[in-house]
Formats: C-alpha cells, structure tokens, sequence
C-alpha cells in the first residue's frame, strides 16, 4: 500500500496499528468519471475509476482508486474490481454481460428491478448462438441503464458498439429476407413444375381411356 493511502487510513480509522485499521473498512460503493473530470486517490495517482470505501466503525468514507482497493484489500475490494472491471468491459462492446458482481451491485443499488437482474443472469455464460435478437437487444438497453447510471462517459462508445450491433442485425435480417424469399421463388417453381407434372399424367390417362373406349366401341372384323 502507498504511503499517501497509508496515512489515510489511519487518519480516518480508530484503530492506531494498519492492520487492524483495514478490518474496520468496507467497500460501498464505485462510479466512473465524466470526461472532463478530475480526482486523485489518497495515494496522489489520478483516478477515473472511483471507489467508496466507508469505515463501519466511525461512518468515516474515502474515495480511492481501483487498483489501491485491490491492494487495500477491505471487505468487498474484489467485487469493487469486478464492477470497475465490467463497467470498463461494457464501454466497448454494448452486447457484453455485466457479470454477477455488477448485477449484483445494480440490484443492491436498486439500479436494476429484481426481473432485469434475474433476466440478465439467465444470459450470463450462455453462448451468444443461443441467445435470439429480442434478448439480446433487452441486454443492450439494460446495460445502457447501467452505464447512465455508473460511467456515463462510456456512453459513446457504448453507444457505437450498439450501433454496429443493430446495423449488423439489419444486414442479417436482409439476408434472410433475401434468402426467404429465395426459397419462396423456388417452392413456387415446384410446385408449379408439379401442378403441370400432374396436368399432364391426367391427360395421359384421360388419353388412353378415350383410346380404351374407343377400342372396345369398334367393330371386330370377321376373319
């Protein structure tokens, strides 16, 4: 741990030893920056990944970075990673999953409602071959709740990567417009081929009934 975050910790704790200091701390809470923003952790590093820690002893709360929490190791430090991690994941790729910790966090902060937890955890792991389009863009909008709430500057790119996503779905949906109605034109062509097919056996037999009658109408000729 930096000297800066150190002393801190120790200003801020009742404890007197680092040790024991650390115990009383608990991660509560982490957000991203807006751009044009600024902040520094306790250790002096500049910081857009903002982690709340709050001391449970004394109610005291500082704010530090997300690589000090992972080496402050208070309650709650690898979850506060994971959040940071996947907010920083889902700026670029608007179709990613948000991970139990940040659905978890979400819940807990009552930025999701227990269905769009539980909605997002079904889709958690599951190959994006077996998740349908409606799905998938539910995901997209509830990960975009998710960014507004906690990293609004990773919007814009979020919102390109989404933007590629549904020009990419509307290639495929042409494709297999196109495709369908490829296959209609066939169909249609067989099944005409087959309605003149069988036009034709009904004339052939029709024809050989006539010629049947005919034969059987005729005289036979005396030898």
């Amino acid at each position: 741990m930096k000297p800066g975050l150190r002393k801190e910790i120790l200003e801020h704790s009742e404890a007197d030893n680092l040790r024991d200091a650390v115990a009383e701390w608990r991660w509560t809470a982490t957000w991203l920056l807006e751009e044009d923003d600024e902040q520094h952790c306790p250790c002096d590093q500049p910081i857009r990944e903002i982690c709340e820690i709050t001391n449970r002893v004394n109610g005291k709360r500082l704010e530090i970075g997300n690589k000090c929490i992972k080496l402050f190791g208070c309650d709650g430090a690898d979850e506060a990673a994971q959040v940071c991690d996947a907010l920083r994941r889902l700026r670029g790729q608007a179709t990613g999953s948000p991970g139990e910790a940040l659905i978890q966090y979400s819940l807990d902060t009552e930025v999701l409602t227990p269905d769009e937890a539980e909605f997002l955890r079904g889709l958690h792991g599951r190959k994006k071959s077996l998740i349908d389009d409606m799905d998938e863009a539910t995901r997209i909008d509830l990960n975009r709740k998710l960014l507004r709430e906690f990293a609004p500057a990773g919007l814009r790119g979020f919102e390109t990567s989404a933007a590629h996503w549904h020009a990419t779905q509307e290639k495929v949906y042409a494709e297999r417009r196109r495709e369908a109605i490829a296959r209609q034109i066939e169909e249609d062509a067989r099944e005409r081929r087959e309605r003149k097919e069988r036009r034709e056996r009904r004339e052939r037999r029709r024809a050989t009934s006539r010629l049947a009658a005919k034969l059987r109408r005729a005289p036979l000729r005396e030898a």
